[in-house]
């Protein structure tokens, strides 16, 4: 299954990924879900056929949720098992570049904004992220742009359903303390505007200050399981 869709997958896209066989290259990672590979266009995620789906799924509602996220290329399905194609967005992940001090504080205020506009249309369409931790994050190259960039966890809700919005603002803010609060409190009071901008431009008004009281405690219950 191809992508159709604004920006069309390419005829040359369409010949490398035609063409890809996992025996190729070494996989980057494998695991008891299936393997990821990461080639120079694009990055290929094996699983299960029904997960596979979920997962080119996802990258749609994102897309229409006007989400930043690698634009799918193709489905492949075969014996029980599917492929995921996504164009590779080229760059190291937001923890690795704030871990090499590669982020100054202007950028840090502009990826804090672009992440709360983000997450704040994600939550406004109902969707959940479970996986927002900053090695699954890009900032596009040239961009203002946060891309998100593992979907394994993106499940889809009402939109009117605040459930799941509390744990992941909760598992950022973990993510944002482990980092070592880059860009101090007003670098969160930038993310917060922006995500409740978001949620306003969708006429929306969600009980924020709930929201958050859930984020701290699951931000909390976290870190004491993983540190």
């Amino acid at each position: 299954f191809w992508f159709i869709g604004e920006g069309d997958v390419d005829r040359r896209l369409r010949a490398d990924v035609a063409a890809f066989t996992p025996a190729a290259q070494a996989p980057r990672r494998e695991g008891r879900r299936g393997g990821v590979w990461l080639c120079d266009a694009f990055a290929v995620k094996d699983r299960e056929a029904g997960k596979a789906r979920k997962l080119w799924r996802a990258h749609y509602w994102l897309l229409f949720a006007g989400v930043t996220t690698p634009t799918p290329v193709a489905l492949q399905l075969h014996a029980g098992r599917g492929r995921v194609f996504v164009q590779r967005i080229q760059g190291p992940d937001l923890a690795t570049e704030l871990l090499d001090g590669a982020v100054n504080e202007p950028e840090v205020a502009e990826a804090a904004r672009a992440l709360g506009r983000a997450v704040g249309r994600m939550h406004g369409h109902g969707l959940r992220n479970r996986d927002l931790k900053f090695e699954n994050l890009i900032r596009i190259p040239g961009s203002e742009q946060v891309a998100m960039v593992d979907l394994d966890g993106v499940t889809l809700h009402s939109a009117e359903d605040t459930r799941g919005c509390g744990r992941d603002l909760g598992r950022l803010l973990a993510a944002w303390q482990d980092a070592g609060e880059p860009g101090g409190p007003l670098a969160a009071q930038r993310f917060l505007f922006a995500y409740a901008r978001a949620r306003r431009r969708l006429l929306q008004d969600p009980p924020i200050p709930r929201i958050l009281a859930h984020a701290a405690r699951r931000a909390k219950e976290w870190r004491q399981r993983h540190c």
